[in-house]
């Protein structure tokens, strides 16, 4: 009797564990429709996807609008979390070193509140930091962003260099960002 209770109990768990793995190839991979075209998170993740945001002034800010040759930073973030708010600050206290990194700051939040982190962080001082707008939080959604910040920093080339929910610490900012 008890051989057999041990049996049915490994013979449950198989089972279990069979049907959770084919609910997990079930789900959808998070996809992007952009100008007809769509994409998959997975397809992108090594590149600067395709995307489509707006600046504070609601002009509209695309892959074209980057500078070429150049490493980019796409920090998702929230105007009204402390993370954000530290992250912005390391990186703008330190933005000395790095004169050859675009910073693209994304969010979902209305204009009131992205127009006072900007004052209040002084993002603004910078030609080289865009705060932009993802009004339908399609890239939230696009990369699964389950933090802020998240931030995803790609080469000169444009190939992902780290991708982490959460901050990167001075040392890791200064590692993948400084001019060598």
């Amino acid at each position: 009797m008890r051989i057999c209770t041990y049996s049915c109990s490994v013979y449950v768990m198989i089972l279990v564990l069979c049907f959770s793995a084919n609910i997990l190839k079930a789900q959808p991979k998070p996809t992007l429709n952009l100008n007809n075209k769509t994409t998959s998170h997975y397809d992108t993740l090594g590149t600067i996807p395709p995307f489509q945001f707006v600046d504070i002034h609601g002009i509209a800010f695309t892959p074209d609008s980057l500078k070429k040759n150049t490493k980019t930073v796409l920090m998702f973030f929230d105007p009204d979390c402390e993370s954000c708010e530290w992250e912005a600050e390391t990186i703008f206290d330190d933005m000395a070193l790095f004169p050859n990194t675009q910073f693209l700051m994304i969010t979902s939040a209305d204009g009131p509140a992205v127009h006072r982190f900007i004052v209040e962080e002084g993002a603004d001082r910078f030609s080289n930091v865009h705060v932009l707008r993802d009004p339908e939080a399609n890239y939230f959604k696009f990369y699964v962003v389950h933090f802020t910040p998240s931030l995803h920093v790609f080469d000169e080339s444009g190939h992902l260099l780290i991708y982490k929910d959460g901050r990167l610490s001075e040392d890791e900012l200064k590692k993948y960002l400084s001019a060598k």
